[in-house]
């Protein structure tokens, strides 16, 4: 029990540049939390039809995909500070489309922003990945995936309850009108990550696809997984663009119950990330957490495709938040195991398949939704999905 003991202890000392990330995360997650529970009921009722927010959603995917891939290569190739930079300068530009939005009153800014943004999120996430991945010691990099998932969290904590409290007293443009100044200082606090840039630059784009491709030849399970994430992107974004929709139309939910959903989340996901880190790296075994969040998720789902009370919906975001917690540290820290090179360019092309496969999802359920008349039937095709990509987990994913 002493000898664990020590062990956690040492699992949570964590340094500098890890602190410093992780404070830098926290803030474009508390401004994107601020407006994330209204944007796409921001984007209908600023004149967008289904069929519209499906697109929005189609197009906003596809970049993110290309984001993940170019994101983990450049930070393969320049260092993961320098995209770090980038992508909030990106989340910088989006804030400011969401801000136009609130004069102009049209939809379409709103719908560039979140194009923007999910390039933005794109560049941060391959690059934060990159920098735990050189700044902290191989046996603890669950924990310090941990670490950043808690502060990102944090701000999602914080984040949806300000935005929901300003919006009820406000109005809906106020928290789209704020979220500016606060990615200022994210960018401002960001530059004092000290990190060494000397990476080695491949000449050719060429030569990145070329080293995925021998990569995903390891006989791992690297490439099952990225398979299996790929399925489950696909049925998440069937439901995704309409959650807020959904409550909002159906159940006529107030916003502060909107704002909650995305809070109860990140509670979640915060309370859960230290935990599942520094567990992982004590046990040692990946799979059993995987399989884990996958059962939470698929239940998360279900109490929405099958909701009668709007509570319901935060209880489904609260237990979607415990799995994302358990999939931000294991996931990551299992191609960490595997991977001894080109870290970030692979596990940016797992995130980029997934979210290429989720592309198409929100066009087709804008169309069902659409000829069907429900909002209900893409969250049971959803549910659907989860329960096959379990049964996916269990019989060909080997650790």
């Amino acid at each position: 029990m002493n000898k664990q003991t020590i062990c956690i202890k040492d699992l949570l000392k964590f340094k500098k540049n890890l602190w410093i990330l992780s404070f830098s995360a926290f803030l474009p997650y508390f401004a994107s939390g601020m407006i994330a529970a209204f944007i796409m009921v921001w984007l209908r009722e600023l004149g967008a039809s289904f069929l519209d927010v499906g697109l929005v959603n189609a197009v906003s995917n596809l970049a993110l995909a290309l984001s993940f891939l170019m994101g983990g290569i450049l930070s393969d190739n320049y260092g993961g500070k320098t995209v770090f930079l980038l992508g909030l300068f990106l989340t910088f530009l989006s804030s400011l489309l969401y801000g136009a939005s609130a004069w102009l009153l049209i939809w379409f800014p709103v719908g560039l922003g979140l194009i923007f943004g999910r390039i933005a999120i794109g560049f941060r996430e391959s690059s934060s990945f990159q920098i735990v991945y050189e700044s902290s010691e191989k046996y603890k990099r669950a924990s310090s995936f941990g670490l950043l998932s808690t502060f990102k969290q944090l701000g999602y904590i914080i984040g949806p309850t300000v935005g929901g409290v300003i919006a009820y007293i406000f109005g809906l443009k106020a928290p789209f009108i704020l979220a500016p100044s606060i990615i200022l200082a994210a960018i401002l606090l960001s530059s004092k990550l000290e990190l060494k840039e000397n990476k080695t630059i491949n000449s050719s784009l060429k030569l990145s696809f070329k080293e995925v491709k021998n990569l995903l030849n390891l006989k791992s399970g690297i490439s099952t997984l990225i398979f299996i994430s790929l399925l489950d992107q696909f049925f998440l974004e069937i439901g995704n663009p309409f959650y807020m929709i959904f409550l909002n139309e159906e159940f006529k939910a107030p916003s502060y119950i909107l704002g909650l959903c995305f809070a109860v989340m990140s509670l979640g996901t915060f309370i859960f990330s230290i935990v599942g880190g520094v567990s992982s790296d004590i046990i040692k075994k990946r799979k059993p957490s995987i399989v884990f969040g996958a059962l939470l998720m698929t239940l998360s789902v279900g109490l929405v495709a099958f909701a009668f009370n709007p509570w319901m919906f935060v209880a489904s975001y609260f237990i979607a938040g415990v799995s994302t917690a358990i999939s931000n540290v294991v996931i990551p820290a299992y191609f960490t195991d595997v991977l001894k090179e080109n870290a970030s360019t692979i596990f940016g092309f797992r995130l980029a398949t997934m979210y290429f496969a989720g592309t198409l999802a929100p066009l087709i359920s804008g169309w069902i939704i659409q000829v069907f008349h429900s909002l209900r039937l893409p969250f049971i095709i959803n549910f659907i999905g989860l329960i096959i990509e379990i049964f996916l987990l269990l019989i060909i994913f080997k650790e």
